[in-house]
Parts: C-alpha cells; sequence; structure tokens
C-alpha cells in the first residue's frame, strides 16, 4: 500500500482529501498540529496515521517525517495544504508575524518536497499537489502577507514542476477560492485583534474588508468539492498544472487583473469600502 502525506489535515480540505485518499485505498499520513483532531480523524480508518506536527519547526519536520519514511515507506502523494491567512495592512504586521507565516505557507512545503523528491525521483513517479488559493493570482488590500505567500507558493510550483517533470514527477497547484470551512475564523484568530483595533488608520478598510468576506460566503465551495478536484490531479494520467476551485466572478477577476489592473485595483477597492 502506498504513502500519501497530507499536511492540515484535521480539519477542512485536509481532512477531506485524507478521507478520500483512504477510500481509494491508500494509507495516508495525516500531519497536523492537533492531536485530538487527528485522533478523531484515526478513527475512521486503521490506514490514517496520525502524525503530530509543526510545520513552523523545521528540525521537528526532520526528525518526524524520516522517521515516517523509515517506518512506512516512501511517499508517492504528497498534498501541501497546511497554511493559514494573517490579515491586516502591511504596515501593522511586525515582522515576525510575517516570518511564521511564510515558515507553515511556503518554507514548510519546500522542505516536504526536499525531503520526498529523491525517492519519487529515483522511482519515477509520484505526485506533489501544492494547495495555493485565488490569492496566489490577486492580492487585496489587508490581506497582502497571505497573498505575497501564496504568490511565493505558486512561483515555487512552476519551477519545480519543470524541474521534476522529466522524472516522471507531477506538481500541481490546487486554486481554492472561498472555502466553506473555519478558514475565515482561524483568519481572524491569527490577526490577533487587528481587525478589532479602532484607532488604527485602517479601521475602515478592516470593517469593509469583514462585510467582503461575509458577502463572498455564499460563493463558497465546500470542501469535499474541492477535494474531489484534489483526487482527480492525483489520479489523472495527464494533470492539469493549476486546477481553479473558484467561480466566474473570480474567473473575470483574474483575467482583469492581466488586462486591466487599474480597473480591477478600483473594483476591490470599492468592495471592502476604501477607496
Amino acid at each position: 500500500m502506498t504513502l500519501s502525506i497530507v499536511t492540515g489535515a484535521s480539519r477542512g480540505l485536509g481532512r477531506e482529501i485524507a478521507r478520500k485518499l483512504v477510500a481509494r485505498g491508500r494509507k495516508v499520513a495525516a500531519v497536523a498540529r492537533s492531536q485530538s483532531e487527528l485522533e478523531a480523524l484515526q478513527a475512521e480508518s486503521s490506514n490514517i496515521l496520525p502524525v503530530v506536527l509543526d510545520l513552523a519547526d523545521p528540525e521537528a519536520i526532520d526528525r518526524v517525517i524520516g522517521a515516517l519514511l523509515q517506518e512506512h515507506g516512501p511517499c508517492d502523494v504528497l498534498v501541501n495544504n497546511a497554511g493559514y491567512a494573517l490579515r491586516g495592512a502591511i504596515e501593522e504586521i511586525d515582522r515576525d508575524a510575517w516570518r511564521h507565516e511564510f515558515e507553515v505557507n511556503l518554507f514548510a512545503c519546500a522542505h516536504l518536497v526536499q525531503i520526498v523528491a529523491p525517492s519519487m525521483r529515483e522511482r519515477r513517479s509520484g505526485r506533489i499537489v501544492n494547495v495555493s488559493s485565488v490569492a496566489g493570482r490577486v492580492s487585496t488590500p489587508f490581506n497582502g502577507a497571505y497573498a505575497a505567500t501564496k504568490f511565493a507558493l505558486e512561483a515555487m510550483s512552476d519551477a519545480l514542476r519543470g524541474e521534476l517533470r522529466p522524472f516522471g514527477v507531477h506538481v500541481i497547484v490546487l486554486q481554492p477560492g472561498p472555502l466553506a470551512t473555519d478558514f475565515r475564523r482561524a483568519a481572524e484568530a491569527a490577526s490577533g485583534g487587528r481587525l478589532d483595533d479602532a484607532s488604527s488608520p485602517y479601521f475602515a478598510g478592516y470593517k469593509g474588508l469583514r462585510a467582503s468576506m461575509a458577502a463572498s460566503r455564499g460563493r463558497a465551495w465546500s470542501p469535499d468539492r474541492v477535494a474531489d478536484l484534489a483526487i482527480e490531479a492525483i489520479e489523472s494520467t495527464s494533470p492539469q498544472s493549476t486546477y481553479a476551485a473558484y467561480g466566474p466572478k473570480m474567473k473575470v477577476g483574474i483575467a482583469l487583473r492581466a488586462l486591466a489592473p487599474a480597473l480591477l485595483e478600483r473594483v476591490v477597492a470599492r468592495r471592502v469600502k476604501w477607496s
């Protein structure tokens, strides 16, 4: 039985991807920080291997993933799903917060690739799915830190795809828009009350951001629906480089970024009631 690794697997999209992989007869190393949530997932199947790991700790990644591969064999599917959004104006996000978000959203992804890619190359087989976001294509006010990590993840994925293709390893970007999960609530928690600071010169913009995010809930995809795209990417004999998981309005926005960026900026500013 082959081994798949899914990060951020304790809830939301990662959990659904892990479940679907197990349903297809795969052994899944479900990686997350919450032991209790991983144990609940493990109770669903003996083919779930709970892996408690803080992806912001590179030494722990080496130790834990190294032991996992030594015990269970090489990984043939890596899904880099773990990540979080840090909201706020660029001016108001301190350096440590920036650094932690890049550690989780980007550097840990690269680190895991470095661990599993050698055996994939040797076997001339493997799939790496990097979960980006529509924020990896369009950056908006008060979402710049998160978008920076996702733009970087997309750039890394493009380079990695060309590097590993000659060895039979496919690199795929999964690009969700709004998701019907607790991602927004987690983002607000990660932002440390910044959006509630009435003394901030950006407070009016923060209120507009919250209103805009609330309005987008009606367009949110279920994690199950997005996980189906991930499975399609993993199982396809000729996978696409990118799988977009959002509707026509966001596709128009991405097209505007390329064709009329000033217009897109005005549209976004009106949406968050910022200018």
